[in-house]
Parts: structure tokens; sequence; C-alpha cells
């Protein structure tokens, strides 16, 4: 992440010409890039519904035997071809209801009971980091067996903590290969890197990038 860091400057807003500060080429700040993205959604929301529409007239001139099935083949690959295909977003996706994945009723009731009971600054049993009530908290099982046997969590974790200790977990069981832990340069954590990371959240590395970042010239 280094040349992130070394090309941050301050730069103006394309759209609305805000000053910000950034490392891309063409900047833009939060807002604008938020319009922009409703507005390619909208835009992809009224050409499906066109398409939509034309495939509906193919059907009707099928079913009132005023087009071949042959011809009706064609037009609609062809509709098909412009739509794109489908892509499943999430496709290892658990499709379970909370009670088959052990997150019952029994399970949510431990947790709202432990949110009531949380004095704020309480440290994340995986983490080491002190734990809110405005945050993103499970319900973490302190013996990961008890999960498999129906019994509800027993403390609170961070919500990415609790979930990055569990694929952790499910890699090892799997036998697939992980990379050497290694400790976060900020906090000392120990996690899991990916290629190229040196701080175990985003967080962190938002703190490095401060510390080695430019000082921004007064005008």
């Amino acid at each position: 992440m280094a040349h992130l860091v070394t090309d941050i400057k301050a730069r103006e807003c394309t759209e609305c010409g805000k000053a910000i500060r950034t490392y891309t080429e063409q900047p833009m700040c939060h807002p604008c890039r938020a319009v922009r993205r409703e507005a390619e959604r909208k835009d992809t929301e009224r050409r499906r519904r066109v398409l939509d529409r034309q495939q509906t007239n193919l059907d009707a001139d099928l079913a009132a035997h005023r087009m071949s099935e042959t011809e009706h083949k064609r037009r609609s690959a062809v509709l098909a071809g412009r739509r794109g295909p489908k892509r499943d977003r999430r496709p290892n996706r658990d499709n379970r209801t909370t009670t088959e994945q052990g997150y019952g009723y029994a399970h949510q009731l431990a947790r709202g009971q432990l949110l009531r009971d949380l004095v704020p600054g309480t440290q994340c049993p995986l983490c080491g980091d002190p734990m809110y009530p405005d945050q993103l908290l499970d319900c973490d099982h302190s013996n990961p067996a008890a999960r498999a046997e129906g019994a509800p969590g027993d403390r609170l974790a961070h919500q990415h903590c609790n979930r990055r200790d569990g694929a952790t977990r499910s890699l090892r069981r799997q036998g697939k290969h992980l990379r050497q832990p290694q400790r976060c340069e900020v906090c000392g954590v120990e996690f899991q890197p990916h290629p190229n990371q040196k701080t175990c959240s985003r967080k962190c590395g938002w703190t490095i990038r401060r510390r080695t970042a430019p000082a921004t010239p007064t005008p």
C-alpha cells in the first residue's frame, strides 16, 4: 500500500470542485460518487425494463403464432446478450435459516441479554479493542464445539473479529493452506494476512497512512 500513501494529494472534486485528499487521478468526493452510482443504477434498471418489455412482446407474438419458434429463440438470445449474464454476487451464500445454522431463538435471546449487560469499553476477546453498544457485535462461543451442540453464545465480540475467526477455523478444518500468522504493525494483534497485508484491519491501515502521508502545504 506504499504507493497509495505517497500519492495522496490535495485535489478538487471533478464534479463539484470541493477540496479533497485522494490518491486517484480522477478524484471525486463521496456525495458526488453516491449521486453518480445512483444515476448508473437507475439507468441500468431503465434498460432492464425496456429489455423485459421487448421480451414480453416476443412471447406474445409467439403465443399468437405471429412468429416461429426459431425466430423467437434467435431474438430472445439477442435480448439475453444485451441484458448480460446473471451473476450471483454471493455464490457461496448459506441459504439455511438462522435456526438451522445454530443461531436460533435461544442464541438471539442470549445476545440481547449480553448487549444489555455490556459495559462500554469492555475488551473484545479476539482482538483486545474496546467494545461499545453502537458497534456491530456478535454473540461468540468461547468453546467452538458448543455451537455444534446447539448451545447459544456466551460472550460478545466484534462482528468482523468473530467472523474472521470463524472463517479461519473453517479453512483449517477443510485442510486448506493458510499463510503464516503475523503481528499487526499498529496494535500487535495476530492475524492471517492476505498478500501485501500489513495490518489486521482497515482502521489500523488508515493509522499507518496518516502517519506516513506527507503534510498538506498551507496556502
